[in-house]
This record gives C-alpha cells, sequence and structure tokens, in this order.
C-alpha cells in the first residue's frame, strides 16, 4: 500500500522536522488523498485491511503530530470521536452538520470571513485559527420529514 503524497508536502514535513517513516507516509497518504472527514479508527480499518503493519498507537501520534504542526485539522462534531482533514494546500472552509443523518456540508463564505477578521481587530486579537461549526437539519431530511407528515 503505497498512497501518494506530493513531494511537496513531504518536503514541507521534513522542514519540520518531522521524520518521513513508511508508517508515517502512509498515514500521511491516506489523509491527504482521502476525500472526507476520516477518524482514527476508520484509517486503523483500512490499514488493517490492507496489511500495513501500522499500530493504532502509531496512528494517534502520527495525527497527533500533524495537528501540532498544523497539517491536518482535528474536529469535533459532537460525535464522541475526532475526525481529522488535510489542511495543507486546502482552502479554508466551515462546516454545518446535519443532526439527523450526519451529512457533513463545507462551505466558505467570504462575508463571514471579513466579519471575523473585523471584529478580532475591534478587539485587538490576534486569531492563529477558528473553525465554525454549524448544528442543525439537512434539506434532505426536512424533505423526508415532510413527505412522512404528508402521507399520513
Amino acid at each position: 500500500m503505497n498512497p501518494e503524497v506530493p513531494n511537496d508536502i513531504i518536503e514541507r514535513l521534513q522542514k519540520e522536522h518531522i521524520k518521513i517513516t513508511r508508517q508515517r507516509r502512509i498515514i500521511i497518504g491516506i489523509v491527504y488523498e482521502h476525500q472526507d472527514h476520516i477518524d482514527a479508527e476508520e484509517l486503523y480499518k483500512i490499514l488493517k485491511k490492507n496489511k500495513a503493519g501500522v499500530s493504532r498507537a502509531t496512528i494517534y501520534r502520527t495525527l497527533d503530530l500533524l495537528v501540532s504542526k498544523r497539517f491536518v485539522n482535528k474536529m469535533d462534531f459532537g460525535e464522541g470521536r475526532s475526525v481529522y482533514e488535510f489542511k495543507l494546500g486546502q482552502p479554508h472552509h466551515d462546516h454545518m452538520k446535519c443532526l439527523r443523518c450526519g451529512k457533513v456540508i463545507e462551505f466558505n463564505d467570504h462575508i463571514i470571513e471579513l466579519r471575523q477578521n473585523t471584529i478580532c481587530q475591534n478587539y485587538r486579537f490576534l486569531p492563529s485559527s477558528h473553525i465554525m461549526q454549524i448544528y442543525g437539519i439537512c434539506y434532505e431530511c426536512r424533505q423526508k420529514d415532510k413527505a412522512k407528515r404528508e402521507n399520513n
């Protein structure tokens, strides 16, 4: 199993003095290639299925290291587990989470970003990062609810 990790990312990791072992390269590659949020357990299952020989402890240590160096975002959508997404080279975005079906919708709104910057300036606050998470019910779930009500 050899997921692709672009050379520029490997170089940036090495500049941060992160040793790129075989196991770390595989973990980084899966998180990088994964198009959605992934948790450590899902990552472990992928690695186990592919007989990659990577322990849970190595997964958690590597994810913690990548988060501390700001290569990966760690988020909690209130499910009692953390999920991760590759941050480096990706545009900033925020999240909406459906409380019914669990779908996560990513979005970016320049007006919200500008407003946050203005608020920080007004309070003489220097932000290093932020995460916005909006919880509610998605359109599809509301439509299903509406159809059920109409059928009853």
